[in-house]
């Protein structure tokens, strides 16, 4: 029961990541400017930052979406 609760979790932190992706090719925005990941010389830093950007906002959304069903029942 955890386990399919866990899945359906991350299926929803995933939806609003991808509709976050989606936006931002749509306004030629990167994981990266949308951060403010840019070193000093406005070089994009490395791409294993982003991914750790990436799942920390899944986390979030994973813990968000935990409160609100918590909240709801």
């Amino acid at each position: 029961m955890a386990g399919m609760m866990k899945q359906r979790l991350a299926a929803a932190g995933e939806k609003i990541l991808n509709k976050y992706n989606a936006g931002d090719r749509r306004n030629n925005f990167t994981w990266q400017t949308i951060a403010g990941l840019k070193n000093q010389s406005g070089r994009v830093v490395h791409n294993a930052q982003v991914n750790t950007l990436k799942s920390i906002l899944v986390q979030r959304c994973h813990f968000m979406v935990q409160i609100n069903i918590i909240m709801t029942s």
